[in-house]
């Protein structure tokens, strides 16, 4: 849709790539920053969500290789991620109120389900002739 309006791949590319780096270089200051061994179930997220955002930057860095189907799976994994940092952020900070956790928690909810949904209408055609086997 970006590219509709735009009309400059280009400059997606550029800012995409530019977006992702300084997302890197916050989470690298983020663990660096905050380290500690795990001690909550929030924290452990935090540290799949990290480990999960190297798939992530992999499997982009295989779309910009232009290998087949790595912006499927970089689409799907970037949202897992999303999701992932969003439950860990949520549940991880005392300052942050319960209602508003509980309402982050419940937006991440049903993005991630609008979005499983989408991937999972890609993934799986509609249409498709059934193929019965042979008796």
């Amino acid at each position: 849709m970006i590219l509709k309006v735009t009309k400059n791949i280009a400059g997606i590319r550029l800012t995409h790539i530019t977006i992702s780096a300084l997302a890197g270089v916050f989470m690298i200051i983020h663990v660096a920053y905050l380290f500690a061994l795990p001690v909550s179930v929030s924290i452990d997220l935090g540290y799949v969500a990290v480990v999960m955002s190297l798939a992530v930057w992999l499997t982009g860095t295989a779309f910009l290789e232009r290998l087949r189907d790595s912006l499927f799976f970089h689409g799907a994994l970037s949202s897992a991620l999303v999701g992932l940092v969003m439950v860990h952020a949520a549940t991880s900070n005392i300052n942050i109120p319960f209602v508003l956790s509980e309402i982050i928690l419940a937006a991440t909810l049903l993005v991630m389900v609008a979005n499983a949904t989408s991937h999972l209408n890609r993934a799986v055609p509609k249409g498709q002739p059934t193929v019965k086997p042979k008796t």
